[in-house]
């Protein structure tokens, strides 16, 4: 039986030899070395350093790492207000839309321009004003709600109108995070619901999100989405 459970709000993932921790309460990743958490993780249900097979004796629990992961919230010893600690799984996409490329492109409508544009001032007012946990909190409760994620076909013509219709209010230097959420928005206004898919990657340091229905990236390339490791599915 662990003794410690991850609190509701963190999510973790093993990159090479490094344990990453997503603080969603906080906004934050903390990222440590795999080495300083081996001796912690057998208290942690389905940390990611139980993957590893031990090479002798088990090392003593780390009290003091302990302690501090539980006086930041990370750690809790109550079951019913923490979770399984076990990584996020996700499938890597084989297609992304952004390289697949339209001879004949959809035909854009009034009604697109309208979705847009609210889908985008939508987006900017919830990461302006609302906290990433709850922004997040509230996406898992929409796709939670919705059985069946949407017709890949469909989603293929809409995100090539958002596509095109980018640079009204979305420059090339746009954050992920933003260009996401307006893209879930615009989505969802016609019932598709996509993956969010944050990841991570070490040496240097790096976390990225973007859309996936499926084995399909909505809005980034192949071999970009393939440098993260994910940490956190909504």
């Amino acid at each position: 039986m662990p003794r410690y459970f991850l609190a509701k709000h963190a999510f973790v993932c093993a990159v090479g030899a490094d344990v990453v921790v997503l603080d969603l309460k906080h906004d934050r990743y903390v990222a440590f070395e795999r080495d300083f958490w081996d001796p912690i993780a057998r208290d942690i249900g389905g940390w990611p350093s139980l993957e590893l097979e031990p090479s002798g004796p088990p090392p003593a629990p780390d009290e003091n790492a302990l302690a501090q992961l539980m006086d930041s919230g990370l750690l809790t010893v109550d079951d019913d207000q923490g979770k399984d600690a076990t990584p996020a799984a996700m499938e890597l996409p084989s297609t992304s839309l952004i390289e697949d490329f339209r001879v004949q492109p959809p035909r854009i409508r009034p009604g697109h321009v309208v979705s847009f544009v609210l889908s985008v001032c939508a987006a900017r007012f919830r990461l302006r004003f609302q906290p990433i946990e709850k922004v997040v909190s509230t996406i898992r409760q929409t796709r939670q709600t919705h059985a069946i994620a949407g017709d890949p076909a469909a989603m293929r013509d809409l995100t090539e109108v958002f596509r095109r219709l980018r640079p009204m209010l979305l420059t090339s230097r746009s954050h992920c995070l933003l260009e996401s959420l307006a893209l879930l928005n615009f989505l969802a206004r016609y019932d598709i619901h996509p993956t969010w898919v944050f990841g991570v990657h070490t040496a240097p340091f790096s976390a990225h999100c973007w859309l996936q229905l499926g084995e399909i990236a909505c809005n980034d390339p192949l071999d970009h989405i393939r440098r993260y490791t994910p940490i956190m599915v909504v």
